[in-house]
């Protein structure tokens, strides 16, 4: 894959630039959908084709309307556990022969479960799109709901929701949603409880799949350097021979409506205290591109608030625009340690909130946060599979055609269509939590743990093995210090490449690259040998889910993206088959960001989306890793919470 060029993102981002009209409000016209992208087959398949032909790679996102709102009483949690059971096999493919295929090709695959849909993506190489939209389809549509295996994946979903229950920043999460969404059934959680989890049984969710997951209750996004014309034939040999359904019935959301502003004081056991803001908003696709400039206006202000008071810079703020297939939920969160008023934060929230819903909003203002946002949407553009993860929920809420029209709809907005849309959107009660610690909680640590045991054996292989109480899974990991300092001169790499016999080759599109890193901060220089095709034919001894480095540590210990947990010292970030920069986690607890565009989520078992609005930003605590899962969670969260403590992250 080739290395992306800066030039390239600046010039999409001119050209989003140029989609606005000179002179033109948000009710102006923009460019028109384009209706041969989006066909739908004859069994009620919904398909949009994208395309972006300056991707090296294809993905087809397959949306599912089948979330927890759409749960019956009794089944909560069973969307998020249906999207883990159908990657436990097909009637014609083991789990194990699924990921075969998907590393054989040289491609990635994921799920993800909200609480309007099931996502399941897959990304590769176009000119093998036939096999990963027919590989999509298998998994879709011919799940084997092996009996054996379901209280197996039961378990591996309810360690995931002790993991979750057991940081108080989720419970705070939960209990906020619960306040601004009450009344509709958006209030409760995707992951559902332990209770819930054990009582379902197999006829259940096999009930509750065909019900759900007939071909007119899917939408297949697929985005790349391809045509309608030639994708339309692929995906009727994958879906087309899916019967359709009566389709599940619906009642539309509406809502909540508090008559007045409402605040709510609750205790936490967390450290420090948060704030967590929400205005619910009816759905509304010509509002929508104005409504995505109040995110990162509201965020530039507060910070700027923050250094006119001088308070502390571990006061953070966030802020996001989040689309639901009835709703809108516009988010502003806060951070701030014990010593900080919570009267004070409320207030600075509240008066930028009442200001801008004032109209006051300078040129220069919204020139910053327009360019910020055109060019924060170019970059996520560039890597095709976030996108359309990120974009999921509006293409539910306004039809998936409406996709194609977005860059223009964010480029023609001005000014007073802001001041427009925040006079409406602000001047909507907001419900707001406050969360104090309670007494003691500052100086509360983390549970105790035996001391690991350690083990010299006589080959000089230091063994160490950690007790984790209370876990149901057990990890291995494998780790070779100093591989690079040892390498003779000329040969940079050449340690990255024996592995154990037992390993296998490379397969597909997976890649050996190299980078050096630079103390606990950033590894700019890097070189990734050509293209994988090319390169990774003939590379011998590598295992085939591997990624391979070779690099020169300058000053802390490198971490590998597959060695990376929670205890180690950094963060490597890889995007776009390149080696970005490795952040450590004490330069992130200064107050660094990680960009959302760099992660890839399907390893990190907690993220915290700040939105496209707020500065970029998402923090990671707790992370762990997950096998190939998008955990349920992490797109209902209410903000960014303290800092990154560990992310591993596999590309493809």
């Amino acid at each position: 894959m080739p290395t992306p060029n800066p030039r390239c993102r600046l010039a999409l981002f001119a050209a989003l630039l140029a989609l606005a009209p000179p002179r033109a409000g948000a009710g102006a016209p923009v460019r028109s959908e384009d209706a041969r992208a989006a066909f739908r087959l004859p069994n009620g398949l919904q398909v949009l084709v994208l395309e972006a032909p300056a991707s090296p790679l294809v993905a087809s996102l397959a949306v599912v309307r089948a979330g927890s709102l759409d749960e019956d009483a009794g089944q909560a949690g069973v969307s998020h556990l249906l999207e883990h059971l159908l990657f436990d096999g097909t009637t014609s493919r083991s789990k194990e022969a699924i990921f075969r295929e998907v590393y054989g090709l040289g491609g990635y695959l994921n799920g993800f479960t909200r609480k309007d849909l099931t996502g399941y993506i897959i990304m590769g190489q176009p000119d093998q799109l036939d096999r990963l939209l027919a590989l999509q389809a298998d998994l879709l549509l011919h799940p084997a709901f092996d009996p054996a295996k379901l209280p197996v994946t039961v378990d591996v979903v309810k360690e995931e929701l002790r993991s979750a229950v057991a940081r108080p920043e989720r419970g705070e999460e939960v209990r906020h949603a619960a306040r601004a969404l009450r009344g509709t059934p958006y209030a409760a959680p995707v992951l559902g409880s332990e209770a819930s989890l054990g009582a379902l049984s197999r006829d259940a969710v096999v009930a509750y799949y065909r019900r759900h997951y007939a071909p007119n209750n899917v939408t297949l996004l697929i985005m790349g350097p391809v045509t309608a014309r030639q994708v339309e034939p692929l995906v009727a040999a994958g879906f087309g021979r899916a019967v359709p359904e009566a389709p599940p019935r619906e009642t539309r959301v509406v809502p909540p409506a508090p008559p007045e502003p409402q605040l709510f004081t609750d205790r936490t056991a967390a450290p420090c205290k948060a704030l967590a803001l929400s205005i619910v908003l009816p759905n509304e696709e010509g509002l929508y591109a104005a409504l995505a400039h109040l995110p990162p206006l509201l965020e530039a202000r507060l910070q700027r608030r923050r250094e006119e008071l001088g308070l502390p810079s571990a006061l953070r703020f966030g802020a996001g625009l989040t689309v639901h297939r009835d709703l809108t939920v516009l988010e502003v969160t806060a951070t701030f340690p014990r010593e900080v008023a919570e009267a004070t934060v409320f207030e600075m929230v509240r008066g930028e909130v009442e200001r801008l819903a004032a109209g006051d909003l300078a040129e220069g203002e919204f020139e910053a946060a327009h360019r910020g946002l055109l060019m924060e949407e170019a970059s996520l553009r560039e890597r095709i599979h976030y996108w359309l993860m990120e974009r999921a929920g509006e293409a539910l809420a306004f039809g998936p055609a409406f996709l194609t029209s977005l860059p223009a709809r964010l480029g023609a907005v001005r000014a007073e269509d802001v001041r427009g849309a925040a006079r409406r959107a602000l001047a909507v009660p907001f419900s707001a939590s406050l969360f104090v610690p309670e007494a003691g909680a500052a100086a509360a640590r983390p549970s105790p743990v035996p001391p690991p045991l350690r083990e010299a054996l006589p080959n000089g292989t230091l063994a160490l093995a950690q007790e984790a109480p209370g876990a149901h899974l057990v990890a291995v990991h494998v780790l070779v210090r100093d591989r690079a300092r040892r390498e003779p001169a000329g040969t940079a790499g050449i340690a990255e490449i024996p592995l154990p016999s037992a390993a296998r080759r490379l397969h597909g599109d997976q890649r050996v690259a190299r980078a050096r890193v630079d103390g606990d901060r950033v590894a700019h220089a890097l070189d990734v040998f050509g293209h994988p095709r090319v390169v990774l034919g003939d590379v011998a001894g590598v295992h085939d889910q591997q990624e391979v480095r070779g690099a020169e540590a300058v000053h802390e210990q490198v971490v590998d993206e597959g060695a990376l947990r929670r205890e180690e010292a950094g963060v490597l970030r890889l995007a776009d088959l390149q080696l970005r920069r490795v952040v450590g986690r004490d330069a992130l607890d200064r107050g660094k960001r990680v960009l959302a565009g760099d992660l890839d989520l399907a390893h990190v078992a907690d993220v915290e989306d700040a939105g496209l609005g707020a500065d970029g930003g998402v923090f990671v605590r707790e992370a762990a890793v997950l096998d190939r899962h998008v955990p349920a969670a992490e797109r209902d969260h209410f903000g960014p919470r303290s800092a990154v403590a560990g992310v591993e992250r596999r590309l493809l």
